[in-house]
């Protein structure tokens, strides 16, 4: 018997693909994504291994849709167009005042949860939502008022207001430093080489790896020392107050472990990388005033 095929699993593919095909190029998508070229290129495969048929061709500088995804953007475009019309209707009937905002885990934990009263002082009675994910780039973004991104500053569409540039250094326990016999004023780049290290991810992201931190500071090590995994940046912190390794550190997002001594940082290895952390969002937006109250509140010492 014919069992029909769910579309569940590919369900956000298709949106990626909606968009590849309205901007022809992985790149321009991506863009009105905010989220890395690499990320619609996998979804897009994804997507092409599911149905079992190519649906785009890559020609060097520009895309051209196969017969198959001329009926895919067809059906796409209507499909999405008609779901976008019938919940703009529905919201437009909804009496409840809402905003979201879009950021990782770690820095909903370190940055915009302790900043969150004053944004209920100037929406009072708002429905303030806060939406977290470890993969950014993969998140909807669409119905949200404000997205905390990491980037260049420009993103299509959507005003961007810089928070902070990116400024990284390693950090550890009182504790581990004693236990490997170091003192931390003494403490070299080269005796990293010879410490656990505590990380999210491998620089996949965009994110300062600790590759990049060796090769920024010249640590020669035929191979990186053994990397421990962590989940989420609030738990690799945790998991270096605990002593289990040294952590790359974002200025702006450890000032709590640093000023309680739980956490110390490692001398002469900050790394600045000329990328920041912005909070975007619609230039024509209705609370685009009190946003921007709130963001310059945020900035202030």
């Amino acid at each position: 018997m014919y069992k029909r095929k769910s579309i569940q699993p590919v369900l956000k593919a298709l949106y990626v693909f909606e968009a590849v095909a309205r901007e022809q190029s992985f790149t321009r998508a991506a863009h009105h994504l905010g989220m890395p070229q690499p990320s619609v290129s996998r979804f897009i495969a994804n997507l092409e291994s599911f149905i079992g048929t190519p649906l785009i061709h890559r020609r060097h500088n520009r895309i051209e849709m196969t017969p198959a995804g001329d009926e895919l953007v067809k059906a796409t475009e209507l499909g999405l167009g008609h779901i976008r019309a019938v919940v703009e209707t529905l919201m437009r009937g909804q009496t409840i005042d809402r905003l979201s905002i879009v950021c990782t885990h770690g820095f909903a934990h370190m940055w915009v949860l302790p900043r969150m009263e004053p944004l209920r002082a100037l929406l009072p009675g708002w429905d303030i939502r806060l939406n977290t994910s470890d993969q950014p780039q993969d998140a909807d973004f669409d119905d949200a008022d404000i997205v905390i991104r990491f980037g260049s500053g420009d993103w299509a569409g959507m005003h961007a207001s810089l928070l902070f540039e990116e400024e990284v250094f390693p950090v550890c326990a009182p504790a581990l430093l004693s236990a490997n016999r170091l003192q931390q004023e003494m403490v070299q780049p080269g005796d990293l080489s010879a410490l656990p290290l505590i990380a999210q991810d491998f620089g996949e992201f965009g994110w300062v790896s600790w590759s990049d931190l060796f090769r920024a500071f010249g640590i020669k090590c035929e191979q990186l020392p053994e990397i421990h995994p962590v989940p989420s940046y609030h738990f690799i912190l945790q998991a270096a107050t605990e002593g289990k390794g040294v952590a790359l550190a974002w200025a702006h997002l450890t000032e709590p472990y640093l000023s309680n001594g739980w956490l110390v940082e490692l001398p002469n290895m900050r790394l600045s990388t000329g990328k920041a952390y912005y909070a975007t969002f619609a230039t024509d937006h209705p609370q685009k005033e009190a946003i921007t109250r709130w963001l310059t509140a945020c900035r202030m010492p």
